[in-house]
């Protein structure tokens, strides 16, 4: 209930940019709050519809991917309270989150991270009719205002993006911020009830800011930036790429951050096509960033698939041999009980996974895009929908889709039958979460 005199705030909602280095949107909070004498109220709000089954669809948040994103907020937190800030975390939503809060304190702004996550920026336009909101570039390389392009401009395929984006100056990267405001907590944090979920044992992926800056550094300090571009579609071996995209996905770890510790590298070590390259995945990324921002809910669209074929039990018995990795190809089942034990899965599995779920099983490669939405640690909506869409034909790209020689792709890739072997044994029924807190 709102009441007279209640504190006023400025409000920093918290996204996929679970950092505090490199955080333009944090850091323009921050000077807001100073600005107008406020305290700050950091906020992280889970969405409740991640938890919940539609249809007969599995929950949206798998159990490898909560439990990275957990780790991450526990992460957060952490660095915020050394900080002298606290981190509210709650389990209403954004909407529901921020009206709650309004109950408590006088919101003067909000600061959150332009997203290009379609129920994202509903939620950002429904709170924007009530508060003063301000969104900030800080997931891309880039900022919008700053490309050599309008979005309605954007490019409908990747090479003249490339093209025209890649001798861009990129912003600066900023240090952590070193003076806060006055912190503020809310009564609907839950923090207590959820902290039970940020320990993961066993992972090589362990989320939050100082895992991935570790990971980064460490990586910058060794060889492999120079030999990716050779390695970078293998199968399996934690060193045969940058493996910094889940702590991407989560923004503990911001593309800008990368690039500044590669042009250092190359400035040290030198510059070749590997170095290059992983620039070159990264404008990728990009790309699927605008190209979301700009498709909206057209990136969840079948464009022209045959969606009652692939709704036939048939076609839905097909996708669940191919989920729970029972197809009887053994590349494509070692490809999918990885991604179902570990949460991850190489850009080149992924890649012969979709193809062979939408071309040789004829399934919906919508139905493939929310599997690996649930199960991938480094979900990334833009990235994920994109490259789906990709590999179907329908999206960003001029050849009509990628159909993929699964016998060829075995040759290549894995011709000892190393990947198979290590996967063969593995079996699961069942690879999704519900944690209990959402169901109360």
């Amino acid at each position: 209930m709102k009441t007279a005199n209640m504190p006023e705030i400025t409000l920093y909602l918290f996204s996929n940019d679970l950092r505090l280095s490199d955080n333009s949107a944090l850091q323009a909070a921050i000077d807001d709050a100073h600005e107008n004498n406020n305290a700050l109220l950091c906020l992280y709000a889970l969405e409740p519809h991640l938890f919940n089954r539609t249809g007969n669809q599995s929950p949206a948040m798998g159990a490898a991917r909560w439990q990275f994103l957990m780790a991450s907020v526990s992460d957060l937190k952490n660095n915020l309270n050394n900080q002298q800030m606290d981190l509210t975390v709650s389990t209403l939503g954004w909407v529901d989150a921020i009206e709650a809060a309004a109950d408590e304190f006088t919101i003067k702004s909000i600061h959150v991270s332009a997203t290009a996550g379609f129920y994202e920026r509903q939620a950002i336009e429904t709170i924007s009719q009530k508060y003063p909101v301000k969104t900030h570039d800080n997931q891309s390389l880039y900022v919008l205002s700053e490309l050599p392009m309008t979005l309605n401009e954007l490019p409908k395929h990747f090479t003249p993006f490339r093209k025209r984006v890649e001798k861009t100056d990129l912003p600066a990267v900023s240090a952590t911020p070193q003076r806060w405001p006055d912190s503020q907590r809310s009564c609907i944090d839950r923090w207590s009830e959820l902290s039970a979920h940020a320990s993961v044992e066993g992972s090589q992926f362990k989320g939050g800011e100082t895992a991935g800056l570790a990971h980064l550094n460490q990586y910058m300090a060794s060889d492999l930036p120079s030999s990716y571009k050779k390695v970078r579609n293998e199968l399996m071996g934690w060193s045969h790429s940058t493996k910094f995209s889940p702590w991407l996905a989560w923004g503990c770890v911001s593309p800008r951050q990368i690039m500044q510790q590669l042009r250092q590298y190359e400035a040290e070590r030198g510059a070749n096509e590997s170095t290059y390259w992983i620039f070159f995945e990264l404008l990728w990324r990009e790309f699927f960033h605008w190209n979301g921002l700009k498709q909206g809910s057209r990136l969840f669209h079948s464009k022209g698939s045959d969606v009652a074929t692939s709704k036939t039990p048939k076609a839905c018995e097909k996708f669940i041999d191919w989920s729970k990795g029972h197809t009887g190809v053994p590349l494509i089942d070692a490809c999918m009980r990885q991604l179902n034990q570990s949460g991850y899965m190489s850009n080149r599995g992924r890649q012969i996974a979709a193809s062979y779920l939408i071309n040789d099983a004829g399934v919906d490669w919508r139905l493939g895009a929310a599997y690996f939405e649930q199960q991938l640690i480094d979900y990334d909506v833009a990235s994920n929908w994109g490259n789906w869409q990709y590999i179907a034909g329908v999206g960003a790209d001029p050849r009509g889709g990628r159909h993929f020689n699964i016998e060829k792709q075995q040759k290549t890739h894995d011709p000892k039958g190393h990947f198979v072997k290590r996967w063969a044994e593995y079996d699961v029924t069942t690879q999704s979460v519900r944690p209990s807190y959402v169901l109360s």
